[in-house]
């Protein structure tokens, strides 16, 4: 085993072949051992993988690095329950029609560059509506283009003038396409202009939820998509590029103007199949990923499926994967290949036993090993199993 000459990290676990042996790991280790940024954590529901998410997002945070976790369960509101260990935490609740206003994730607002406005645009439509055909985009590409001369440019003028062009076919069925989508819970926040102030990133913790977005199955096909699925992986994608904006976008220099070493930041993105699906979504993950290295950001995904990042070829950005337990012989047998391991490595049906927390870690080293996720701390093994939304919901019900 090659010797480690940098930090490992926190303790995570322990080994579970053979002797026990502590386990220890660090988000922004192998950065500092010039090794891709990325992180990739699969398994089935109920695995332990949204724990161990949150073990990681509250150890990022503790050790003083501007945390982002993107998470449209809102299963990682549980650490608002460690408040006291970590100060402020921020919270984005995308489905609270009282503090987000209608626009806020405005396409033609959350770039500044004209050409990035109408990439951006242009990318929603096709996530909304599915692959654009060459006819669509040469009906789409001009009205795009108006709209965003406009003094208040909205995805809904952009509807109302394809659906304007009556002799345009094409134009017309795009238009009546997102009119479908309009009406839709969550659609309300990109479909409006937006002139406000754009949400903040503090240094601390900030968690985005997105409870009660739907989205397909992530083995459904692309053709059997419905509208609701279209819209969660358009609102998925924009998040996904704004928070790439905010926390990659950040002029880390000192007073003098001379380039300073960025201080430490870590982007957790769950269902972040949802994003990897579309072509500018895996642009934008690739993106933050191939930066990370000299941005000192660590970007970590969390999915089902342990081979989406070998379907979705970002093989090279990432450097570290966690596979939790699958259900089936075949999804173990997807575990074997994109770790790697060679075929008389039989460990498909010891995955299907896997106790909750056990997982198969290989590190930016190559060492592969099985190892269990250690609740080493009650309180905070309570605090991941305690929500405060219900908490608080059913506080209120019992003084009514």
């Amino acid at each position: 085993m090659r010797k480690p000459t940098k930090w490992m990290g926190p303790y995570i676990g322990e080994t579970i072949l053979g002797y026990h042996t502590p386990v220890f790991f660090d988000l922004h280790t192998s950065i500092a051992s010039s090794n891709p940024p990325g992180v990739y954590i699969s398994g089935s529901p109920g695995s332990g993988k949204s724990f161990f998410s949150m073990m990681m997002a509250y150890q990022s945070t503790l050790s003083g690095k501007t945390t982002v976790y993107l998470d449209p369960k809102a299963d990682s509101v549980n650490i608002m329950n460690l408040q006291s260990d970590l100060g402020d935490i921020n919270i984005w609740n995308l489905a609270d029609d009282q503090t987000m206003e209608p626009g806020i994730l405005d396409p033609f607002s959350l770039e500044k560059d004209p050409a990035q406005k109408q990439l951006l645009v242009m990318s929603l439509i096709e996530t909304f509506v599915g692959t654009l055909t060459s006819e669509q985009r040469n009906s789409l590409t001009p009205i795009v283009e108006d709209v965003l001369r406009g003094k208040k440019p909205s995805l809904k003028i952009v509807m109302q003038k394809l659906l304007a062009r009556r002799n345009d076919p094409q134009a017309n069925a795009l238009g009546n396409q997102l009119k479908l989508i309009q009406p839709l819970p969550f659609a309300r926040l990109c479909f409006d202009h937006y002139e406000g102030e754009q949400m903040k990133i503090g240094k601390g913790l900030t968690i985005i939820t997105l409870l009660g977005l739907k989205m397909p199955d992530p083995n459904m096909d692309p053709k059997d998509y419905q509208i609701n699925d279209r819209l969660g992986m358009g609102i998925m994608f924009l998040v996904t590029n704004y928070i790439r904006n905010i926390m990659i976008g950040n002029d880390d220099r000192n007073n003098d103007g001379s380039k300073r070493v960025p201080p430490p930041k870590t982007i957790i993105i769950d269902e972040s199949w949802a994003v990897l699906a579309t072509q500018m979504g895996r642009q934008v993950i690739s993106e933050i990923c191939r930066l990370g290295r000299s941005l000192n950001t660590a970007c970590v995904l969390i999915s089902q499926n342990a081979d989406d990042i070998d379907k979705f070829g970002l093989q090279n950005s990432i450097s570290t994967r966690f596979a939790f337990r699958v259900k089936t012989i075949e999804e173990g047998e997807r575990v074997r290949k994109s770790f790697d391991l060679p075929e008389d490595v039989n460990i498909s049906q010891q995955m299907i036993n896997f106790d909750k927390g056990d997982c198969v870690m290989k590190d930016f080293f190559g060492n592969v090993s099985c190892v269990h996720i250690d609740s080493y701390d009650q309180r905070i093994f309570n605090a991941f199993n305690t929500n405060p939304f219900e908490r608080a919901k059913k506080a209120q019900e019992g003084n009514q």
